[in-house]
């Protein structure tokens, strides 16, 4: 359960005609209350699960609270001159994090040492002073940004220590007669990841346990994006080619022990790298109709470290996918129809393990105006169907009345209407893989009047 606070402010003005100022600020509570239960009769478990007493833990009880507070403000200045427009202010950036975990013997009411960690607060701070700079020269346009960061963050000890750097970006935009082509790169620090500086284990499902991290420090990343977008007019049809490429240093490590069932994930930061590519093909008819063909790739490779080997875990991904639209204006009738074909390729550098998964969806929207600006119908469908090393098939439609009669709104519905309860959630990670089978509610009805008094 979570419990979400935000406040925000904005002040714009114009000192003149060459010169604006801009002043915001944003600040937001988020408040979380997580409670798992674990029972189980698997002695196996049992490497683990001891509590305080030396007793075997059958029935666990496992209780999170976390409150994430994050307030930011800028001021900035726009001048505009004959070189071009400069952005200039400075960003300050807190965050704070609180978290306590408490576990126990349901038996017993006895702690569990290892999975109890007392309410402490993590904290970081972030000034940024910068200026953003854009040229425009005919259909070329220049933009660079400048930030320097100074950065106070905690340590896993709980000291506090400073990192200064410079971060920038660069970009190069072409606009004619239809055509864009953009191509942008950043260099930057990765935002700071309080959670990882919790100390302490905790039980995320029943097979993996977090475990805390040794050492936790700002890290930077590197971002390249080109695209290309054009479109053809007297065809009706537009083409949208885009990539992405990045390496970060975000991931957690994953280890196992022969003498426990459990999967380790500790707070880290290893290496990621990324491709993107994507591609969209529109083409557009009479009476609102569009059709779009998506050819996308993406390929991820994931470091990891066993027995001080390094090595990485990689995931091609394949999809192929048609949208066909019908949204023109006042009409009564509309629907979206998305047939997507998915083909997942997992391996890894240390072994000769390779494993492939397929996947099929389909998902149909419509709404029909049954009497003008009164009553309206909507209809929504999605089936998901696994094939490769498992097999499975998830169906869920649903579909609702929508009636207004001067200030009282109506509302009708049925919810999975086949009750299809089953389906199958399926994660990869650098040392397995996971197949879950997973329920949902099954079928239900719902009715809901609103009545407005003004």
């Amino acid at each position: 359960m979570y419990i979400k606070n935000y406040n925000n402010f904005k002040f714009e003005t114009k000192i003149n005609e060459k010169i604006g100022l801009e002043v915001k600020s944003s600040y937001a509570i988020v408040n979380g209350i997580s409670n798992t239960v674990f029972n189980h009769n698997n002695s196996f478990y049992l490497f683990e699960l001891i509590d305080s007493n030396g007793d075997a833990v059958f029935n666990l009880e496992q209780n999170e609270r976390t409150e994430k507070r994050n307030f930011i403000s800028s001021v900035m200045f726009q001048i505009e001159s004959k070189i071009g427009v400069f952005n200039v202010g400075n960003v300050y950036h807190n965050r704070k994090l609180t978290y306590e975990l408490n576990s126990k013997n349901l038996l017993t009411n006895s702690v569990l040492q290892n999975f109890t960690v007392p309410s402490n607060t993590y904290k970081i701070s972030n000034y940024k002073p910068f200026l953003n700079y854009r040229l425009s020269i005919g259909d070329i346009s220049i933009s660079n940004s400048f930030e320097y960061s100074i950065l106070d963050y905690q340590t896993i000890e709980s000291s506090t220590k400073k990192k200064q750097r410079l971060n920038y970006g660069l970009a190069l935009k072409y606009s004619n007669h239809g055509f864009n082509t953009s191509l942008k790169y950043n260099n930057r620090l990765s935002s700071f990841p309080l959670d990882k500086l919790i100390v302490g284990n905790s039980l995320v499902n029943f097979q993996t346990i977090k475990t805390p991290a040794t050492s936790i420090t700002p890290q930077e990343e590197d971002v390249f994006e080109f695209s290309v977008f054009k479109d053809f007019k007297e065809s009706k049809i537009n083409i949208v080619f885009a990539t992405l490429i990045g390496i970060s240093n975000t991931l957690d490590l994953y280890s196992n022990n022969i003498n426990s069932p459990f999967i380790y994930v500790q707070n880290n930061q290893l290496e990621s790298k990324y491709v993107a590519i994507s591609t969209a093909i529109t083409k557009r008819f009479k009476k609102g109709i569009s059709v779009t063909l998506e050819p996308e790739f993406l390929t991820n490779k994931s470091q990891n470290i066993q027995s001080n080997t390094t090595f990485y875990a990689v995931t091609d991904r394949y999809f192929l996918g048609v949208k066909i639209k019908n949204d023109k204006k006042n009409r009564r009738y509309n629907y979206y129809l998305h047939p997507k074909y998915s083909y997942f390729d997992f391996s890894n550098t240390l072994t000769n393990f390779k494993s492939n998964q397929e996947m099929f969806s389909l998902a149909f929207n419509s709404n029909y105006e049954v009497i003008k600006n009164n009553l309206f119908f909507d209809l929504n469908a999605r089936n998901v169907t696994f094939f490769g090393n498992e097999k499975g098939n998830f169906t869920n439609i649903s579909f609702s009345l929508n009636g207004k009669l001067k200030r009282l709104n109506l509302r009708f519905s049925v919810e999975n209407v086949l009750d299809d309860q089953e389906f199958i959630r399926q994660s990869i990670t650098p040392i397995f893989f996971t197949s879950e089978n997973s329920v949902v509610f099954g079928r239900f009805f719902r009715f809901s009047l609103e009545y407005k008094f003004f």
